[in-house]
């Protein structure tokens, strides 16, 4: 559940990057306010019930209820090309999805720090290869990881 969630953390950043550019920081915080009600709310319900997989579920409404309104806001300060986000949406998915089968055919016999590790390489190749990130995005995001 967590994996799938993924697209969504990688599309809230840039959504809200571009809300705070146009001024519109009132509707990025306004955003993310009704997220992390969202988030308590489903919290509250599902962890009594399902303990860990209730809080992943709402790590992934949360982060889908961001990009969605933030959609919502960007789409009034300027045209989305939705052809294109949905392509590079879909695209994202079917990273995570490697990423998510190999790790679970890693399974258990690769100790966790590991599969962190292996699952990031895998999730940023398969970005690479399906023509999401340039080798020079990758990069960089590798350089503001391991910054000190």
């Amino acid at each position: 559940v967590m994996a799938a969630a993924l697209p969504f953390v990688f599309f809230g950043f840039p959504t809200g990057y571009l809300l705070n550019a146009t001024d519109k920081q009132r509707q990025t915080t306004t955003n993310r306010g009704f997220a992390l009600l969202a988030a308590l709310a489903i919290n509250l319900i599902l962890i009594p019930q399902v303990a860990q997989l209730g809080a992943a579920i709402a790590f992934l409404a949360s982060n889908i209820i961001i990009v969605v309104l933030d959609l919502w806001r960007v789409n009034r300060v300027t045209k989305l090309q939705y052809k294109e986000l949905v392509n590079i949406v879909v695209r994202t998915l079917i990273a995570g999805s490697i990423m998510f089968a190999s790790l679970v055919l890693l399974g258990s016999s690769v100790h966790l720090i590991g599969l962190v590790l292996v699952g990031a390489a895998i999730y940023l190749a398969s970005l690479h290869l399906l023509g999401v990130l340039k080798v020079g995005e990758i990069i960089r995001i590798f350089k503001q990881v391991t910054k000190k």
